[in-house]
C-alpha cells in the first residue's frame, strides 16, 4: 500500500533525524483480527466490493484510499452513516502527513454560491481610517488553487532556470504549430517535474446540497482533467478586476497574481466529494458535471462488519453475529420497504451503531433501535400507509434481535 509505505519512510526519516531515536527499530506484526488481504498481488489489482461481500466485508478505509489514488476527481455516495466523510478526512490527513497547507475541507449548503467557491465582489476595509471598498476576492476553491499554483511555481523555478514567472511557464507549456523538438523536450521535462509535485486535496462534504451549476460556473470547463494546468487557463466572471487578499484585517491588492491572465486548476489537485443518495437535493447534480467525476457507491452492508468492529474497538469476531442481524434488517428495508419507496440507499449505516455496547459491555441494540433507527424509519416513510410502516418497523426489529427478549420503550405507535 503506497500510503503505508510513505508513512513508514516518514517514520524512518524521523528516527534518523534525532540521535535519541536511533536506538529504536521498527518491527511489523500482522493484525490478528485481519485474516484477509483484499489486494490481489498476483493479479496486480484490487478485488471488487461485491466479490468480498458476504465473506468478510469491505474495509472502507482501504477502498477509499484505493479509489482516491486512482482518480483526481471522485465522489463517494451511498447511505447515510457509512463513514464516507470520516474515512476521506482520515485518508487526506495521512496522505499529507497532516500538513494543513495541502488540504481544505468545505461543506456545501443551499446558500453556497459562485462567490463563495470561485470569486466575487466583497466589501472589505482598506486603510486605517475605517474606509470600506468593494473588491474582487477569491472564494475558497480559487484561494486554495492559488496556494497550490504559487507553491508549484516555486519548485519548478528551482528546477528549470529559464522559468521566472507564471507567464514563462505558460509560454513553455502552451503547444504551438511552431514547436520544435527542443521545445517539445523542454515541455516534457517540465511535465516530468509537475508529475512529481506533492498532491493537494480539496474535500467537499454534502456536495449535492448546493446549486452546483451556479457554484462551479465556468469551472465546468476547468475541472476536466485534460484541461488542467496553466496552459489551459481561462477567464472568470470578474477577470477584468484586480484581486485583493486580507492581511491583518486590511485588504491589499495581490501584486504577483498567478491568475492575472486567467484561472486554471493545478494538475496536482485531487477533488473529493461526499454525498448521500437519499438527499432530496441530489437532482441538482446535472449530467455535464456528473461525467467529470468518478462515482463510487459505499454500501452500508458491505462495509458493516469492519466498520462496526472498528468504531466499537472490538474484533470482527466479537461483533460478527450482531452485524449479520444488522445486515438482515437492512435487507428488509430494501426488500419489504420497496412497497414504501425504499431501497439500499435507505440502509442503516454502521455509524448508527457507534455505541453498540454500553459502559458495562452490555448489548445496546435495543436503545439504538428505539432512539435512532425507529424514528429514522418513520421519517423515511412519512406520509405513507401507517399499517405498512408499522409492519416494516416490526420486521426490522425482529431481524435486529429476538423481539421476545426486548421491550419497546419508544412509545409504541405514537412516535
Amino acid at each position: 500500500d503506497d500510503l503505508f509505505t510513505r508513512s513508514i519512510e516518514w517514520i524512518k526519516k524521523l528516527i534518523n533525524k534525532f540521535e535519541k531515536y536511533k536506538k529504536y527499530k521498527i518491527i511489523f506484526t500482522p493484525n490478528k483480527n485481519t485474516k484477509k488481504n483484499y489486494t490481489d498481488n498476483n493479479n496486480g489489482g484490487t478485488k471488487s466490493m461485491n466479490e468480498n461481500y458476504n465473506k468478510e466485508g469491505v474495509i472502507i478505509d482501504k477502498l477509499i484510499a484505493e479509489k482516491i489514488k486512482a482518480h483526481k476527481q471522485i465522489i463517494f455516495t451511498g447511505a447515510p452513516g457509512t463513514g464516507k466523510t470520516f474515512s476521506v478526512r482520515e485518508y487526506v490527513k495521512m496522505a499529507t502527513q497532516n500538513d494543513e497547507s495541502r488540504y481544505k475541507f468545505v461543506q456545501f449548503h443551499s446558500s453556497y454560491d459562485y462567490t463563495d467557491f470561485v470569486e466575487g465582489i466583497r466589501p472589505v476595509p482598506k486603510g486605517e481610517n475605517g474606509e470600506n471598498i468593494f473588491v474582487r476576492m477569491d472564494g475558497t476553491f480559487k484561494a486554495f488553487c492559488r496556494r497550490i499554483a504559487d507553491a508549484n511555481l516555486k519548485i519548478i523555478k528551482e528546477t528549470h532556470n529559464d522559468i521566472k514567472s507564471i507567464d514563462d511557464l505558460y509560454n513553455k507549456m502552451k503547444e504551438s504549430d511552431k514547436d520544435t523538438e527542443e521545445t517539445d523536450n523542454q515541455r516534457n521535462a517540465i511535465k516530468d517535474t509537475i508529475n512529481r509535485l506533492p498532491m493537494y486535496y480539496f474535500v467537499i462534504d454534502e456536495i449535492n446540497r448546493a446549486d452546483l451549476s451556479k457554484v462551479f460556473g465556468e469551472l465546468m470547463f476547468g475541472l476536466e482533467e485534460d484541461y488542467r494546468g496553466v496552459q489551459n487557463r481561462f477567464p472568470t466572471q470578474y477577470h477584468n478586476l484586480p484581486t485583493y487578499e486580507m492581511k491583518e484585517d486590511i485588504a491589499y491588492k495581490i501584486t504577483d497574481d498567478c491568475f492575472k491572465n486567467g484561472f486554471f486548476v493545478p494538475e496536482n489537485l485531487t477533488i473529493i466529494g461526499t454525498m448521500n443518495d437519499i438527499d432530496r437535493s441530489v437532482e441538482t447534480f446535472d449530467f455535464a458535471l456528473r461525467r467529470r467525476f468518478a462515482w463510487v457507491e459505499i454500501k452500508a452492508n458491505e462495509v458493516m462488519l469492519y466498520s462496526v468492529a472498528s468504531i466499537n474497538n472490538k474484533s470482527k469476531d466479537e461483533v460478527e453475529d450482531i452485524v449479520k442481524k444488522i445486515q438482515e434488517m437492512n435487507e428488509i428495508i430494501s426488500g419489504e420497504g420497496k412497497k414504501l419507496g425504499l431501497n439500499e440507499s435507505y440502509h442503516i449505516g454502521p455509524a448508527y451503531f457507534k455505541n453498540l455496547f454500553d459502559s458495562n459491555g452490555n448489548d445496546n441494540r435495543e436503545t439504538i433501535f428505539n432512539e435512532k433507527i425507529k424514528p429514522l424509519l418513520k421519517e423515511y416513510t412519512r406520509g405513507k400507509d401507517s399499517e405498512k410502516v408499522e409492519a416494516l418497523i416490526s420486521g426490522c426489529k425482529n431481524a435486529l434481535f429476538d423481539k421476545s427478549k426486548t421491550t419497546d420503550t419508544s412509545g409504541g405507535n405514537n412516535g
